[in-house]
């Protein structure tokens, strides 16, 4: 593709010689009046891109990439919305303790850099931001500029000619990509689940955060004193309002700002549709697996359907993956059974991320990733546990043939069944979780940049947005349509008919077209 929609270059540096920013201070200004639309001359802003990466040390450059904030027909008044949503996306997939702040490149703040290596962390052994990963991720980018021809611009020089000197400086194929894609399909999996390091499995990734081995050496009611789980009757996620366990872990890898252990939470979701009584909660509150305690049988385990698990990253925020019953492996959406997102954002967002047009899941699927940091978006949703006073109100531990056995059901079900602990848990780490969104400028949680980017990107758009995508005014991109193609209409025109009074044109029809249709239009004869 010959170009990429220019508006404001974004990236972001920090511990190199670069200036560095405080996150805390870090509010971009924009000049101009709100609700105008900006253009950016693209020529003008490689240059930057250029000057940048050269003034860098030579073994440095192959890790620095660059974002763009939204399309060129971003209004003014939402710049900052993209950049915040830039912000948290990158340190949503880091490793880092350290917040990951913006450097100025460009004279008008409109460009800046990252060094990926500010998002790994080698002493945990989490290095995902590599040249390697990027440059094999990024391969179908649907807006990298076209290398074959030259298009001019209105310039002084062809724009590949500035672009193909940053491919040569930081040795990557697409070293810059827009900041609304960029956040769009790098908040589902593949990337997702890729950049955040959901490679090994569960129970590997389970095994590094809670060091689950020293805790089993200990004694036992030392293992049970850490752990603390809540029991849901009805679940709210659920489409049938099933049973859910929520059990919380301290992370022992590291620990947060404050000092404390943050948490590392898991759900056992429960589809009684298809299930004798282990699907129960109340009739089988207890599983070895569940409890965390490999010396335990109980006499009736639940067996649950599948699960999530919500843990906060050493730099505050919080992360997400989603497993299968059997906690053997990572998945990228869960069962529709099990837990719904009627938002549907997610699952579009996610089959542009795959080039496909359907899912067999539906439309509602919870997809990693999207669809947890929108329903989180103020946090960890707060809940009481029910299953404790339905317990004791029923008898339930009747069911148990000896008394031995309903003696030793309840004395572990009350202990790990700890509302007030769970309670006083989901406050802390909230708390540390509000901090961190108030450290990258986003003051209100419930307002969430990437859910709000991440719709406007997969909104139809209208012919004036359109235009804007192509760096046109609406009139302009008229008049060009009808000299690139006449009065003809045909299927392959078919997309372009916005400018016969068709607008809505869908972003998987720009994204599969957009090379072909930004050559075209740049390549009339005069």
């Amino acid at each position: 593709m010959r170009f990429l929609s220019i508006l404001v270059l974004c990236f972001f540096a920090q511990g190199s010689d670069t200036n560095k920013t405080s996150l805390n201070t870090c509010e971009l200004q924009f000049n101009g009046k709100n609700n105008q639309f900006v253009s950016l001359r693209p020529t003008l802003k490689y240059a930057e891109v250029v000057s940048f990466l050269e003034s860098q040390n030579p073994e440095d450059r192959k890790y620095f990439r660059f974002f763009i904030l939204g399309g060129d027909g971003l209004l003014r008044d939402k710049m900052h919305e993209h950049y915040l949503a830039l912000v948290k996306m990158l340190n949503s997939l880091s490793w880092n303790a350290d917040l990951v702040s913006p450097t100025e490149v460009g004279k008008d703040r409109t460009v800046f850099a990252i060094d990926m290596r500010l998002l790994n962390n080698n002493s945990l052994g989490q290095v995902h931001w590599t040249p390697k990963n990027w440059n094999d991720s990024l391969g179908k980018y649907p807006y990298r500029p076209r290398q074959k021809e030259v298009v001019q611009w209105g310039d002084s020089q062809p724009i590949s000619r500035a672009y193909r000197r940053i491919q040569d400086l930081s040795e990557a194929e697409v070293p810059v990509v827009r900041v609304d894609w960029f956040v769009a399909v790098f908040s589902v999996p593949p990337f997702y689940n890729k950049f955040l390091g959901l490679k090994r499995g569960p129970k590997q990734f389970e095994r590094f955060l809670l060091d689950l081995k020293a805790k089993f050496d200990g004694e036992q009611a030392g293992h049970l004193n850490r752990v603390a789980r809540i029991g849901v009757l009805e679940s709210g996620p659920s489409p049938v309002n099933d049973n859910r366990i929520i059990q919380r872990y301290p992370i022992g890898a590291y620990t947060g700002s404050d000092g404390q252990e943050p948490g590392f939470w898991s759900t056992f979701d429960f589809d009684s549709s298809n299930a004798q009584g282990e699907t129960d909660i109340v009739m089988a509150p207890i599983s070895s697996r569940g409890a965390g305690d490999p010396h335990w049988n109980a006499p009736v385990e639940f067996k649950h359907n599948g699960g999530e698990h919500i843990f906060t990253l050493p730099n505050g925020l919080l992360a997400f993956a989603i497993v299968k019953s059997d906690n053997n492996s990572f998945v990228e959406f869960a069962p529709t059974s099990l837990v719904v997102d009627m938002t549907r954002t997610a699952t579009q967002t996610y089959l542009l991320s795959k080039n496909q047009s359907s899912l067999s899941q539906g439309d509602s699927a919870v997809i990693n990733g999207f669809s947890c940091m929108g329903c989180h978006r103020s946090g960890l949703i707060e809940v009481r546990d029910e299953l404790i006073q339905y317990f004791d109100i029923n008898n339930t531990l009747q069911k148990y043939q000896f008394p031995g056995e309903r003696r030793k059901v309840e004395n572990y079900v009350k202990r790990i069944y700890d509302d007030d602990k769970v309670s006083n848990s989901f406050i802390q780490d909230n708390a540390r979780y509000h901090q961190a969104l108030a450290n990258i400028g986003i003051k209100r949680p419930a307002s969430d940049p990437v859910s709000a980017v991440v719709r406007r990107y997969n909104q139809p758009l209208s012919l004036s947005e359109l235009a804007l995508e192509f760096y046109l005014q609406p009139r302009t991109l008229r008049k060009r349509i009808q000299r690139a193609y006449g009065n003809r209409i045909d299927d392959s025109l078919y997309y372009f008919n916005a400018a016969r009074g068709r607008p809505n044109i869908e972003r998987s029809d720009i994204q599969d077209n957009f090379e072909n249709w930004l050559f075209e239009l740049y390549n009339l004869r005069k």
